[in-house]
């Protein structure tokens, strides 16, 4: 997908699956420095990681080789549509890239490689969250022109809350 000095970005093979999960459980560990609660919140299995990127593609993957070809940054990413204008976007999920390996370039690359997705599967904008207080993140979005949606805050509804919730429409 690109090549340039510090990574090539490509999709995603069922090979990457078990780097995915290390990079996706490696973000959670770097989120609960910052924000505490998420380590250890990464419980996908490879099987039901593979399944979703190769059977169902209800998600994709690009992953991010240093120049030596070793994984070392990936996007987790989804298609949605915006109800307000009907256009379909792409959500980002995850981003993240190995501390060793920051500073190279990789996750502008990652992002370029979303962006050119966009643009080439007539997406009209990427979506995502970022933790407010995780500022070195917020700097490098806002220097790809990213708008911070500051009026908007990131709710969740799981567990025992989402289960009496849930018992209310029986």
């Amino acid at each position: 997908m690109l090549r340039d000095e510090a990574a090539t970005v490509r999709p995603a093979t069922e090979a990457d699956v078990g780097f995915l999960i290390d990079l996706m459980a490696g973000l959670a560990a770097y989120e609960a420095t910052i924000e505490g609660g998420y380590a250890g919140e990464v419980t996908v299995t490879p099987e039901a990681l593979a399944e979703l990127l190769f059977e169902e593609r209800s998600i994709g993957a690009l992953v991010a080789e240093d120049g030596r070809g070793r994984i070392v940054g990936c996007a987790t990413y989804f298609q949605i549509r915006s109800t307000w204008t009907g256009a379909p976007c792409l959500y980002l999920e995850d981003l993240f890239v190995d501390r060793r390996a920051r500073g190279a370039g990789i996750g502008r690359a990652l992002m370029a490689s979303l962006a050119s997705l966009c643009e080439t599967q007539g997406l009209k904008r990427i979506d995502w969250i970022c933790s407010a207080s995780n500022e070195p993140s917020l700097g490098f979005y806002e220097g790809l022109g990213a708008v911070r949606m500051d009026g908007c805050l990131h709710h969740r509804l799981s567990g025992d809350a989402l289960a009496a919730l849930a018992k209310e429409a029986r």
